[in-house]
């Protein structure tokens, strides 16, 4: 099954994450392009990566292809619904790196992504041993995991700059990300860049201002144990309003909940009050604008050029001498007498 989504991750790279909205007991499955096709991590547990040849099959120039897999696809099962988002590399944005520990002390890794990252998610991909999602954020001190709802009081991801990152943990190899031999995967989310995607926290407001019309948003308490949460513009909750929307936790295998209070607004998000100390991921949608009267003008302009003109010409002659020839066959010419004049 072809994905489109407009997103080119076959020239550009990128990270796709596949959640089954309404199937209990499904897991979260992230494929990027840095580890190679077929090649996932589970976001909900503390697995090392795995491989599924018929999972994700290929990254595309417009998005993805899923295979029979009943992870990402349920052949043969119609009422199974899926939801995928895609994250492509690009600057001020996203991206993703990969790299080998060596045991030495505090690791800098570089990275692309052309300002300082807001949030970064870290995960060990290799190794017998379980290994923590690790999660940094700009606006919290201590650093928490993608998979379990524990308070932040981690730490290993240091010296966060617009070029690189730092990761310690020699010689931990269930939860340090520089233990030698061991593979290690990083994604970075832009702190704030104008009209694409914005990091921060909130307390007690109802409106979280971002500047942008958001189309993802990804929430966590620091202040108490609680689960992570998504919430998209595509997943409306059953109550079939724009306002009550799903949830999905990236923590649990858990089917989507419905009815939460979360409404995109033009510049912004609203949500329910909790009193809670809360940080945010939030990522803008497309901007589609109207074409006013005087670019419609212009527009039309375009098409009026000298080859335009010249190829309307000659179609308007055939539309003509189709018409005389219709025309001459009425009044009883004959073909011969007909070409004679037309031709």
């Amino acid at each position: 099954k072809n994905v489109i989504n407009g997103i080119d991750l076959a020239a550009e790279g990128g990270l796709v994450w596949i959640k089954g909205q309404n199937i209990p007991g499904k897991d979260h499955y992230l494929f990027d392009t840095d580890r190679g096709v077929g090649n996932f991590l589970m976001s909900n547990v503390t697995n090392a990566e795995d491989i599924s040849t018929n999972s994700l099959e290929t990254f595309n120039n417009n998005g993805f292809t899923v295979g029979s897999s009943t992870r990402t696809n349920s052949t043969g099962q119609p009422d199974h619904f899926y939801a995928s988002w895609s994250f492509r590399k690009a600057p001020k944005f996203f991206d993703a790196v990969t790299w080998t520990g060596d045991g030495v002390g505090s690791k800098q890794i570089l990275h692309s992504i052309g300002s300082t990252p807001g949030v970064i998610i870290v995960k060990k991909t290799s190794g017998g041993d379980p290994g923590d999602w690790r999660v940094y954020h700009k606006d919290v001190v201590n650093q928490g995991a993608l998979n379990l709802a524990d308070q932040f009081t981690s730490s290993g991801i240091s010296d966060v700059t617009s070029t690189s990152f730092n990761v310690g943990g020699t010689g931990d190899t269930t939860n340090g990300f520089n233990y030698s031999g061991y593979t290690y995967v990083a994604y970075l989310f832009a702190a704030d860049t104008p009209g694409l995607i914005k990091c921060g926290s909130f307390s007690s407001a109802t409106f979280i201002e971002t500047g942008f019309k958001p189309q993802w948003v990804l929430f966590k308490s620091i202040d108490k144990a609680g689960d992570w949460q998504i919430f998209d513009s595509k997943r409306d909750g059953t109550t079939g309003d724009p306002v009550h929307k799903a949830m999905l936790n990236p923590n649990k295998d858990n089917s989507e909940a419905s009815g939460y209070v979360v409404e995109f607004d033009d510049t912004g998000f609203r949500q329910q009050v909790t009193g809670e100390n809360t940080i945010y991921v939030a990522i803008a949608a497309p901007v589609v604008a109207s074409m006013t009267q005087e670019q419609v003008n212009n527009t039309k302009l375009l098409f009026q050029t000298k080859g335009y003109r010249e190829a309307k010409y000659d179609q308007d002659l055939v539309t003509q001498a189709t018409t005389l020839r219709a025309g001459f066959e009425a009044q009883g010419f004959t073909t011969a007498e007909i070409n004679e004049v037309l031709d």
